[in-house]
């Protein structure tokens, strides 16, 4: 199986969580990404998933990191 994994990190956590911005936009166009680099491995059929990583680094503390496996699912190709 092949992962493809978003990862969105950002500086302070008074903003939304990093994972909100994976949207229905970005999520086709990690798609479109990861069809062109399966083909281009000539294995187009092979199992994957898309994974999000959300990464708050704040001023002082230490890092908040969070894992969303099967984050989405794509359209239709992967199985």
């Amino acid at each position: 199986m092949v992962v493809f994994v978003e990862v969105k990190t950002l500086s302070t956590d008074s903003e939304a969580d990093p994972e909100v911005h994976v949207n229905t936009p970005k999520m086709r166009q990690i798609e479109k990404t990861a069809r062109a680099w399966l083909s281009s491995k000539r294995e187009p059929d092979i199992a994957c998933r898309f994974d999000v990583v959300s990464v708050v680094m704040p001023q002082s503390g230490e890092p908040k990191i969070r894992h969303f496996i099967e984050a989405f699912l794509p359209t239709r190709w992967c199985k």
